[in-house]
């Protein structure tokens, strides 16, 4: 399948889309709407990696499967989507279920709950790893370079797909209760071994394990458009920051008083015309 053919495509999306209204909770909801508004990037740097011709593929951190369903349509027969939110795994099977007809024939797609750092594989089991927007979450990024180059057979690629924060860029500057939230996001994330700009230390990380850096590729993503009061970009951001909000006054990062202001602020300020660029980072190393 041609990743130009959007057509081929509209069955798929519309199982993503179907999920939406499942019983998902705000954070399901939030993750699965980032996997639809995401998928023309996604699909289009998949083209670029030409990896349709592997056998045996694993994705980790797989969510709500959407490499797993996009490999298995450039025509990869075997893989296997790992991840330890069972919610988000049960959504990936039940869209498992009702794409029978459009899955190719043949094809053994499974989701199996795991821990990336600590694969239940053995050694050389497969000829593609895909991570995409894990590592950023985990605490430990050299275990998973490590389990991904275990699980790899000699020859085999490992794809790991990574934000920078450092390489985002907004103009004119969000308002001062934005920037303070998001610096308390950030950091938030940072204690609990979390990593924003991870993009760039990729390519190091898989050379130290002994991968040979066979691609990278920078991922631009720029808009130009309003930010207004409810609509999906700044609703998508306001439920990701008020899920985290407990957390982030528990550490310490705002007072309530001071999240719920800058909640309130952001909610409700005055549209704006902003120019955004965000910048994913994609990097494959392969298995000597």
């Amino acid at each position: 399948m041609s990743l130009q053919e959007t057509d081929a495509w509209s069955e798929l999306d519309s199982a993503f889309q179907n999920e939406l209204s499942s019983d998902l909770d705000l954070e399901h909801i939030r993750l699965l709407t980032q996997t639809v508004t995401s998928a023309p990037g996604r699909r289009a740097l998949l083209q670029a990696l030409h990896l349709g011709d592997r056998k045996h593929v694993l994705d980790l951190g797989t969510g709500f499967g959407p490499v797993v369903f996009e490999l298995a349509a450039l025509g990869i027969n075997d893989l296997c989507g790992v991840d330890n939110d069972q919610t988000a795994l049960s959504a990936a099977r039940r869209i498992t279920t009702s794409l029978q007809a459009w899955i190719p024939g043949g094809c053994n797609l499974r989701f199996d709950e795991g821990d990336a750092t600590d694969l239940q594989f053995d050694d050389a089991s497969f000829d593609l790893v895909t991570s995409f927007l894990l590592y950023q979450h985990v605490d430990d990024p050299l275990g998973l370079t490590a389990e991904a180059w275990r699980v790899l057979e000699n020859g085999g690629l490992f794809c790991a797909v990574e934000v920078d924060n450092g390489l985002s860029v907004m103009y004119p500057e969000p308002s001062e209760a934005v920037t303070r939230l998001e610096e308390a996001y950030d950091r938030l994330a940072s204690s609990k071994g979390g990593d924003r700009l991870i993009g760039r230390k990729l390519s190091t990380m898989l050379d130290n394990q002994g991968f040979n850096i066979a691609a990278i590729l920078v991922l631009p993503n720029a808009a130009h458009g309003p930010s207004r009061p409810g609509d999906l970009g700044r609703q998508l951001d306001l439920e990701r920051l008020m899920i985290a909000r407990d957390a982030i006054v528990g550490a310490g990062l705002l007072t309530p008083n001071e999240m719920d202001e800058y909640l309130s602020i952001y909610a409700t300020e005055e549209a704006s015309i902003r120019f955004r660029l965000e910048t994913l980072i994609a990097v494959v190393g392969q298995k000597p």
